[in-house]
């Protein structure tokens, strides 16, 4: 939640709320929900060698709710 709250001022919405979600499975994956709720599994959390890895998996999935990418689709 730190590294969220640090990431998303950094973006074109700063106003924008985020709010992270562990999910309980072994396979590395992260994704985003267009409301900027922004999920990340066990197994990715798991394979990260530390917070920087992650917040770039985390500044990725931002920047998917930032341009609104499920949104274009």
């Amino acid at each position: 939640a730190e590294t969220v709250a640090r990431l998303v001022p950094a973006t074109e919405r700063p106003d924008a709320s985020s709010r992270v979600t562990s999910l309980d499975s072994p396979i590395v994956n992260a994704f985003a929900l267009p409301s900027g709720r922004l999920y990340v599994t066990r197994g990715l959390l798991a394979l990260a060698n530390d917070t920087a890895e992650i917040a770039g998996v985390l500044a990725h999935e931002i920047a998917h709710v930032t341009l609104r990418h499920a949104a274009a689709r």
